[in-house]
């Protein structure tokens, strides 16, 4: 409201309907158990797609994006933040060096004696 008291309480709003295309936990096993009673897998069909020369090169790609998807891991932004310097062309340095690098700027001066989480020692 305008005068700053009221409005809607929390959660007020119009309720969500579910998705009419969602398959429940049963529905899916269903169609899984139906799959394998059949022999048939969607990812060796797609990929059967993907090298078919007879398919259309826009399918085939489409074939190629879905199959990597259950492949490759799909990868998220990372934010770095940096307040240091770090002087010099880094891709000219050595592993060694860069982790010497990194160990002087989260302030150790000294190398870890790990590579993995640093809580857990």
């Amino acid at each position: 409201m305008a005068n700053g008291w009221g409005g809607a309480r929390p959660n007020s709003g119009p309720k969500k309907r579910p998705d009419p295309w969602t398959l429940t936990v049963g529905e899916r096993v269903d169609l899984l158990l139906y799959c394998r009673s059949v022999g048939y897998d969607p990812v060796v069909a797609m990929v059967d797609m993907a090298v078919d020369p007879g398919v259309p090169e826009r399918v085939q790609l489409v074939c190629h994006r879905e199959v990597a998807r259950y492949i490759h891991p799909t990868l998220g932004r990372v934010n770095v933040e940096h307040s240091g310097k770090i002087e010099g062309d880094l891709s000219e340095k050595s592993i060694e060096e860069l982790r010497r690098l990194a160990d002087e700027y989260r302030g150790g001066g000294t190398p870890s004696p790990h590579r993995g989480n640093p809580r857990s020692s």
